[in-house]
């Protein structure tokens, strides 16, 4: 007596938690996120990628264009208001080289980070 009532409430219990109907395009569905999550994964390495030869492209050219610029420019407000040009110089060159450092550890450090977590996915 006390086994059958046992079984009947574990029958309840394991037929309330079978799935009822499952929907016919339930297949199709899966399918296109499945597609979809590899293109999406594919997409996301290409561009991984192309960021790291635009990171290393812009560590070469940017600090060459700098020194160019900052050798040929003309600073005549400057000399007008009286200061000494060489002075200005002396204080933007390492000035705008450290801000060019930060930005590109900075941006080093995020596609590592982004690299590192793309390969454990």
């Amino acid at each position: 007596m006390i086994r059958d009532k046992e079984t009947d409430e574990l029958a309840l219990l394991i037929g309330k938690s079978l799935l009822h109907t499952i929907d016919p395009e339930f297949d199709d569905k899966v399918m296109q996120r499945v597609v979809l999550a590899s293109v999406k994964k594919t997409v996301i390495k290409q561009n991984l990628r192309l960021s790291w030869i635009f990171l290393i492209f812009s560590a070469v050219i940017f600090p060459l264009g700098y020194m160019l610029v900052s050798r040929n420019i003309q600073l005549d407000f400057i000399t007008k208001a009286g200061f000494d040009t060489d002075s200005i110089i002396k204080i933007l060159y390492p000035a705008g080289i450290i801000i060019f450092a930060v930005i590109l550890l900075l941006q080093i450090d995020n596609l590592l980070r982004l690299s590192y977590k793309q390969k454990l996915v």
